[in-house]
């Protein structure tokens, strides 16, 4: 329930023990004003994003307009050390982080020791659903899929729509170190 500035990034990247991280119904900086963070290099081993707010941008003849790119937080499940990932459709990291074309050339790489995924498809504020933004009406689509095939250390994967019911899922495709789905 905060604002999140360049400070608290800065604030995160100071904390040479940090292992848990858990955002939940915070609001962010705009990513063009915001500064330039390699969260790689945190030392996390469990994150938690959820409910994350997206910023009013204008208001303008009844329309509000949210900043939609979030990528600049997004960014923090490519952490190198991270374990644990839990996320919500505030927070699709599978079709923004990386889903993204370019994510390679960005460093967007899904961590080596990535053992378990949690997606959480509600999000709740005091017992109500809150609105769905730009994108989010297709949570989890086929880009959770094929972050699944590619995530070689993966153990657990929780989620309660795993993709479209018209696309198929070929289990030899999925992590030979996939424990529980």
């Amino acid at each position: 329930h905060m604002l999140v500035y360049d400070m608290h990034f800065e604030l995160i990247h100071s904390l040479a023990r940090l292992r848990s991280l858990r955002i939940e119904f915070c609001l962010f900086q705009h990513r063009f004003g915001s500064q330039t963070f390699n969260h790689a290099d945190l030392p996390i081993t469990d994150l938690t994003m959820v409910n994350l707010r997206r910023r009013c941008m204008a208001f303008l003849a009844h329309q509000i307009t949210y900043d939609e790119d979030l990528t600049h937080i997004l960014s923090l499940s490519t952490a190198r050390n991270l374990q644990t990932l839990t996320v919500d459709s505030s927070a699709d990291v599978f079709r923004h982080i990386f889903g993204a074309w370019d994510a390679h050339q960005r460093g967007w790489l899904i961590p080596q020791g990535l053992q378990n995924v949690y997606v959480l498809r509600r999000r709740c504020i005091d017992g109500e659903v809150q609105p769905l933004f730009h994108g989010e009406n297709n949570f989890p689509e086929t880009n959770l899929y094929h972050f699944a095939v590619q995530a070689p250390s993966l153990r657990t994967l929780s989620t309660p729509l795993f993709v479209p019911q018209n696309v198929m899922i070929a289990p030899q495709a999925l992590p030979p170190s996939l424990e529980r789905f």
